[in-house]
C-alpha cells in the first residue's frame, strides 16, 4: 500500500465517528475495540502487500475517539450551571466584529467570569450577538471587554434532521453565546491579538477598502468574495442569483484560488530570477497571509495545507501525491478540531476536490476528441465536482442545480483571470488609487461579463429544482457505489465483473425501493419553533397538512422560523408539497413561517377561522395573490377527510351570538380549533383559545374527548381550564413552548395536566415530537427528538 496516511485518515475519522454516534462510552469502547479487532484480522493476511506505515491507523483510530470524547466534553454543556444567570464576563475579542441586519456579532475569549480569573472558564470562547443599528465604535480584533448578560448553551439538533448549532459552533471552537444590548458592552483598554491573525485581517481590510473604492459596489462585492471569500457586502438577490446558478463554489475560497494566485506569484519570481526551491519558500509566507485574510475557511486552510505540501515537495525535490496531501490535511485539521468533520464546509470541500482526482481522467476519456481542450478541461471538473457533491448539498441544502453544467461552462474559464485581475487591482489600489481604478476598469468588463450569464441563468425558472433530503444509507450507498465502480469493478476479470455489478446494482435497486415505501401510519409532528406553534400531519394516504407555523413579532425581512425551521424540516420528512394548510389565528407565533412556506413550497389550499381575524388578512392576500384558494370554516365543516380520517372544526361557533365581540376580544379568541378523527384515535388542536372560549366550547356541548391534545396557547395559565380537561381527558398533552417572558407554561396547567393524569411532553425539553397512529390502533408511538 502506497498510501498509509489515506488509511490513517480514514481510521481517526472512523474513530470520531463512534464517539459522536455513541451516548454511553461503554457502548463506544465496545465498538472501538470491535472496530480494531477487525483491522488487525484483515491487517494479518495482507501485512506483506501493505506498508508497516499501516499500523498507524490503530492509534490514530483511538485518537480520534479520546480526542472527540474530550471535545464534546469541553464544549458541550460546558455553561450549564450559568445558564440564565446575568453574568460578566471580560475577555479579548477572538475575530473580526461583523455587522449586519442591526447586529454586530463576534467572537470573545474569556478572561475572568465575574472578576474570578481562575475560573474554569477561562479561555472558553463565547459566541456575542448585540442588538445595534450601528457598529458598535472602537470594538475591533483584540479589544478587551466587558460583557454582561446571560449565557446560553447552544442548542443541539432540536427538531428530526434539523440543524445542529451546538455542533456548528464547536466546529469554531465556541461553547456558548450570549445576546445583549450594547449598553451591555464595556470596551477597556488596551488589546490582546496575535501579530499574524492581526495582519491577516489588516490585509483583508485593504483589499476591501481598494477593492470597494475602485470598483462599483456590485462588482466589488464579486471581487472580494472569489479574491478572499468575503460576502458580507454582496445584495442578497446578487448571492441568490449565484446560488441558483449553480455557481455558489466560486464565492468560496478554495484550492483554486490559491492556484490561480500562487501561479503568477512562482512565475514572476521565476522571471526575478529566483530558482524553484527560493520560489516555493518565498510564496510560502505569502499564502499564509492570504491564509488569514479569508477567514480561515475549511475550504481555504484544506487548500493552504495541500499547497503547502506541494510547495515542501518543491523545497525537496518531492512530488507529492494528491491522495496523501488530502489525508494529510484532513488529520491535521481534525486533530485541531474534530468536530470539522461534521462541518457542511469541510465535508464539501474534500469531497470535490476528491472526486476530481478520481473522476477527472474517466471522464475527460469519455468526452468527444474534437472538443477544444479548454472546452473537455471545464466540463470534465464540473461535471466530476458536481458528481461528488451532489448528494451531500441535496442532504443539507435540499436543492439541486438543473442549470449549473452550462453555467460553469461560462463562468469557470473566466474566475482566474477575474481573481487575479481583482489581486491586481487590489494591490495597486493600496499602492496608487489612479492605478488601482485603471485596473479596475478590465476588472470591470469581466465582472460584467459574469453578473450578466450568473443573471441570465438564474433567471430561468427550472435553473434550480428543490428537493426532499435523501436517506443516510443511500448517501453512503451512492458514494460506495463511485469506490466500486471506479476502482474495483475494473480491475476484475470481466466475466465475474458482470454478474458481480448485476448483484450489486440489483441489490441497491432493492435497498432504494425500500426507503421509498410509504409510511402508512399517521403521523403527527410537532415542530420546535420556539415560542410558537407548528403541527405537521401525514395522513395514511400521503396528504400532507401543516397547522400553523411558528414565528416572530421581530419578523420584518422573512420569518426565521420558517427559513431556517420549518421549511427544512418539511423537507426533512420528504413534505415537499402540502396539501392543506391551516392557519388558526393570525398572530405572528402560528402564522409567521406560514408566509415562508407559501413562498418555498407548494401550497394547494389555505384554511382559516371563519371569524373578524383582522390580523389574518396578510396571509390570505398574499396567498390569494400567489393563486391559493383560501376558505373560512367554522364549528361543524370538514376540513379533510379520507378513509377512516377527518378533519373537522369545531370553534369558532356556528351560532354567532355565542361568539365574543370582535371590537373587544383579542385574536386569540377566535382561533380555529379543530379536531382529528382516525378510527378510535383522535386529537384536538386548540390554537391559542383561553378558559373562556373553552367555557364556549363546553356550553355548546362540543366534542372534545381526545387521546391526544395541542394545549392551547403554550400552556398559559389563562388556558386548558379543569373542567376543559376533563372532559378532553388526554391521555397525551403537547406544549409547543420556548424560551418567553410570559411564565409559559403556567405551573398551574401543568398541575391540572398532572392532575388528570395526563403525560405532558413539552417542545423546550423534547425538542420536535413525533406521533405515530397504525391503524385500527389507539395506542400512540411517542418519540423525541432530545432524549
Amino acid at each position: 500500500m502506497k498510501r498509509p496516511l489515506v488509511i490513517s485518515a480514514i481510521a481517526l475519522i472512523w474513530g470520531i465517528v463512534l464517539a459522536d454516534v455513541n451516548i454511553y462510552h461503554g457502548w463506544g469502547l465496545v465498538t472501538l475495540l470491535i472496530s480494531l479487532v477487525i483491522f488487525i484480522l484483515v491487517y494479518r493476511p495482507l501485512k506483506g502487500k501493505l506498508s508497516r506505515f499501516c499500523l498507524l491507523a490503530v492509534p490514530l483510530m483511538i485518537t480520534g475517539y479520546i480526542l472527540h470524547s474530550i471535545n464534546e466534553h469541553h464544549y458541550y454543556d460546558r455553561f450549564a450551571e450559568m445558564e440564565s444567570q446575568a453574568v460578566t464576563l471580560k475577555g479579548t475579542v477572538y475575530d473580526e466584529p461583523r455587522h449586519e441586519e442591526g447586529k454586530t456579532r463576534f467572537t470573545i475569549k474569556i478572561l475572568s467570569v465575574n472578576g474570578e480569573e481562575n475560573a474554569r472558564e477561562r479561555n472558553h470562547r463565547i459566541q456575542v450577538n448585540i442588538y445595534s443599528e450601528e457598529p458598535i465604535p472602537g470594538l475591533q480584533y483584540g479589544s478587551i471587554v466587558n460583557v454582561t448578560g446571560e449565557i446560553r448553551n447552544p442548542a443541539g439538533k432540536r427538531n428530526f434532521g434539523g440543524f445542529d448549532t451546538r455542533k456548528y459552533l464547536a466546529a469554531r471552537g465556541i461553547s456558548g453565546t450570549m445576546s445583549v444590548s450594547a449598553k451591555a458592552v464595556n470596551i477597556l483598554e488596551g488589546r490582546e491579538f496575535s501579530w499574524l491573525k492581526n495582519a491577516g485581517y489588516r490585509l483583508r481590510n485593504a483589499i476591501i477598502s481598494a477593492l470597494d473604492k475602485c470598483l462599483p459596489q456590485e462588482t466589488s462585492s464579486v471581487a472580494a468574495g472569489m479574491l478572499i471569500g468575503y460576502t458580507d457586502g454582496m445584495p442578497e438577490e446578487l448571492e441568490e442569483d449565484f446560488r441558483r446558478a449553480g455557481l455558489a463554489h466560486v464565492m468560496a475560497v478554495s484550492g483554486a484560488n490559491i492556484a490561480f494566485l500562487l501561479a503568477p506569484l512562482l512565475w514572476l519570481l521565476k522571471k526575478i530570477g529566483f530558482s524553484p526551491r527560493w520560489s516555493s519558500a518565498i510564496a510560502f509566507p505569502a499564502m499564509i497571509f492570504y491564509v488569514f485574510a479569508t477567514g480561515m475557511e475549511a475550504s481555504v486552510v484544506r487548500a493552504a495545507i495541500m499547497a503547502g505540501v506541494t510547495l515542501t515537495g518543491m523545497l525537496l525535490w518531492r512530488k507529492p501525491d494528491v491522495y496523501c496531501s488530502l489525508a494529510f490535511s484532513a488529520i491535521i485539521i481534525l486533530l485541531c478540531n474534530s468536530f470539522m468533520l461534521f462541518d457542511p464546509g469541510f465535508i464539501l470541500s474534500f469531497l470535490a476536490t476528491l472526486s476530481l482526482v478520481i473522476l477527472y481522467n474517466p471522464i475527460f476519456g469519455k468526452l468527444p476528441k474534437w472538443l477544444p481542450k479548454f472546452v473537455r478541461d471545464v466540463l470534465t471538473g464540473t461535471v466530476a465536482a458536481q458528481v461528488g457533491v451532489i448528494p451531500v448539498i441535496a442532504y443539507f441544502f435540499n436543492t439541486f442545480s438543473v442549470i449549473s453544467v452550462f453555467s460553469n461552462l461560462l463562468i469557470v474559464p473566466l474566475t482566474g483571470l477575474f481573481t487575479v485581475l481583482a489581486a491586481i487591482t487590489a494591490i495597486l489600489g493600496n499602492l496608487y488609487m489612479p492605478l488601482g481604478m485603471s485596473a479596475g476598469l478590465l476588472t470591470r468588463i469581466i465582472s460584467g461579463v459574469i453578473l450578466f450569464i450568473t443573471k441570465r441563468t438564474a433567471a430561468i425558472p427550472w435553473a434550480e429544482i428543490r428537493i426532499a433530503t435523501p436517506a443516510f444509507i443511500l448517501v453512503v450507498l451512492y458514494y460506495a457505489l463511485i469506490i466500486y465502480f471506479r476502482f474495483c469493478h475494473p480491475r476484475m476479470d470481466r466475466e465475474a465483473a458482470r454478474p458481480v455489478a448485476a448483484v450489486i446494482l440489483a441489490a441497491s435497486g432493492a435497498l432504494i425501493l425500500l426507503t421509498s415505501i410509504p409510511n402508512r401510519a399517521l403521523m403527527l409532528y410537532f415542530a420546535d419553533v420556539g415560542q410558537g406553534d407548528c403541527a405537521l400531519v401525514r395522513t395514511p394516504a400521503g396528504r400532507n397538512i401543516i397547522i400553523d407555523g411558528g414565528g416572530s413579532i421581530n419578523d420584518e425581512k422573512g420569518s426565521f422560523a420558517g427559513e431556517h425551521i420549518v421549511v427544512p424540516l418539511l423537507y426533512n420528512l420528504n413534505m415537499t408539497e402540502i396539501d392543506l394548510m391551516i392557519a388558526s389565528h393570525g398572530h405572528m407565533d402560528h402564522i409567521g413561517g406560514l408566509k415562508t412556506v407559501l413562498d418555498k413550497i407548494k401550497v394547494n389550499r389555505l384554511i382559516v377561522a371563519d371569524a373578524p381575524d383582522t390580523e389574518m388578512r396578510e396571509l390570505t392576500d398574499k396567498a390569494l395573490e400567489m393563486g391559493i384558494p383560501v376558505t373560512q370554516m367554522k364549528e361543524g365543516d370538514v376540513l379533510y377527510q379520507e378513509d377512516r380520517l377527518v378533519i373537522k372544526a369545531i370553534y369558532p361557533l356556528e351560532e354567532e351570538w355565542l361568539m365574543p365581540n370582535a371590537a373587544v376580544a383579542n385574536a386569540n379568541e377566535f382561533s380555529l380549533v379543530v379536531r382529528l378523527d382516525y378510527g378510535d384515535f383522535s386529537a384536538l388542536f386548540t390554537g391559542d383559545i383561553s378558559a373562556e372560549t373553552e367555557k364556549r366550547l363546553l356550553t355548546d356541548n362540543a366534542d372534545i374527548d381526545c387521546d391526544l391534545l395541542k394545549v392551547a396557547h403554550h400552556g398559559s395559565k389563562y388556558s386548558s381550564s379543569a373542567g376543559f380537561l376533563a372532559k378532553a381527558s388526554p391521555s397525551l398533552a403537547v406544549i409547543s413552548v420556548g424560551r418567553n417572558r410570559y411564565g409559559h407554561p403556567g405551573p398551574e396547567t401543568l398541575e391540572r395536566l398532572s392532575a388528570q393524569g395526563s403525560m405532558v411532553l413539552q417542545t423546550i425539553d423534547s425538542g420536535g415530537i413525533l406521533v405515530e397512529v397504525w391503524e385500527n390502533e389507539k395506542r400512540m408511538r411517542v418519540t423525541t427528538t432530545v432524549r
